[in-house]
């Protein structure tokens, strides 16, 4: 009975053990099976990758190369075969933030709002040849919230910023010749102002509306030639500390003409503390004369308010935010950002009752952003808006 048992124990263990060989072949089928699979559709997104348009990386979890295809090659003179294990910063020869994703990565890991990201940025090729690159992209993280892999997506737009450049040129010099007869007409209107009175009324209305025409155009010509300088970064910042208090009066009666025309109040509140901002004198100034006169080409009744607050901070110099509110007629909250891009109106001609060419906000930004500053809109359609020009506060005076 022993033997028996023993026997039958010996070829229950045969059996169990066959089934495991069993189990591990089949086992390690699927797995081949599976591993086959992944290599097949690796392979399609790597042919998929190869004949894209733009240029396409997929970079590691330390943000070296593991996928660079052919457009990548044609546009940084690199090789996959030299670009794979490389990091990022190797394959793109970029001379200023040369950081670049890693900054994306570290604002991912931080915020993790989005997954995507976009920049312009100029590179230099393996050729010595500058280009323009559009980069967008995507971070993958684990459940940890740990990056796995980056994904970029890369267009040259180096000859879409050669025109731009050639446009810019051609700009500053139409503006440039346009100047001299325009300064001619000026002086000539000035000439037939003194013999206004010897006129008849009907002279004096063409006059009028010639001296209006050409103050339109002298305003046009000198935006164009800011915009211009702005473009090809010729604006120079002379930082001081402005009190701007006085500028904001100054231009408020300066406007006060203007907005009476229309039956409009221009309020300045008085601030209870001193806004001193550290900017430049005359670019403050610029700014303030069109946001003011803004409001009041796109007011047509009611009112224009101009306020500081002031926004403490205990480790840096406070931020001086100058307010310019209205009771216009507002502004769609999906033009927003529109309305500080280059010739973009997002009013009709005939809401604001007068011409433009929509370059004011355009380099209102520009200067502000240029003194280490912001500007915000808030607005609602037929309810006014507000713009908020943030500047940074001259420093404390230390206490002993």
């Amino acid at each position: 009975m022993l033997v028996g048992s023993i026997k039958n124990d010996i070829e229950s263990d045969e059996q169990h053990f066959l089934k495991f060989l069993g189990n591990l072949v089949i086992s390690r089928q699927e797995r081949t099976t599976y591993l086959a699979q992944v290599l097949k559709e690796k392979q399609q997104l790597v042919n998929l990758a190869q004949h894209l348009a733009e240029g396409m990386a997929i970079f590691d979890k330390d943000l070296n190369v593991t996928l660079w295809n052919r457009t990548l090659q044609v546009i940084t003179g690199i090789s996959a075969h030299e670009a794979t294990g490389k990091n990022y910063r190797e394959v793109f020869n970029r001379a200023e933030n040369e950081r670049w994703l890693d900054n994306f990565a570290s604002n991912f890991l931080k915020n993790n709002p989005e997954h995507t990201f976009s920049q312009e940025f100029q590179i230099q090729s393996r050729f010595n040849q500058d280009k323009w690159l559009s980069v967008s992209g995507s971070f993958f993280s684990t459940k940890k919230g740990v990056i796995d892999q980056a994904v970029i997506l890369t267009r040259d737009i180096s000859h879409l910023k050669l025109l731009e450049q050639r446009k810019t040129e051609f700009i500053s010099i139409a503006t440039h010749e346009l100047r001299t007869p325009i300064t001619a007409i000026k002086g000539y209107l000035s000439m037939l102002e003194r013999e206004r009175t010897k006129m008849t009324p009907s002279q004096q209305l063409y006059l009028s509306r010639a001296t209006e025409a050409n103050n339109r155009l002298v305003n046009l010509a000198e935006n164009l030639l800011r915009a211009s300088q702005v473009e090809e970064d010729r604006i120079s910042i002379n930082l001081q500390t402005v009190n701007l208090q006085p500028v904001v009066e100054k231009l408020s009666i300066d406007f006060s003409a203007k907005a009476e025309s229309k039956g409009l109040l221009i309020e300045c509140l008085e601030p209870e503390f001193l806004p001193l901002v550290i900017a430049d004198p005359e670019k403050v100034e610029q700014v303030f004369a069109n946001l003011i006169d803004n409001a009041i080409k796109y007011t047509q009744k009611g009112w224009i308010k101009i306020n500081f607050i002031v926004q403490e901070s205990k480790k840096q110099s406070d931020t001086i935010v100058t307010q310019i509110q209205d009771s216009g007629i507002g502004i769609k909250g999906k033009h927003f950002q529109e309305i500080f891009e280059k010739f973009r109106r997002t009013h009709r001609p005939d809401q604001a009752k007068e011409s433009g060419a929509g370059l004011g906000l355009f380099i209102v930004k520009s200067f502000i952003e240029k003194q280490l500053g912001s500007i915000t809109v808030q607005s609602k359609l037929g309810k006014g808006t507000t713009f908020s020009v943030k500047l940074p506060g001259a420093p404390k005076a230390k206490s002993n």
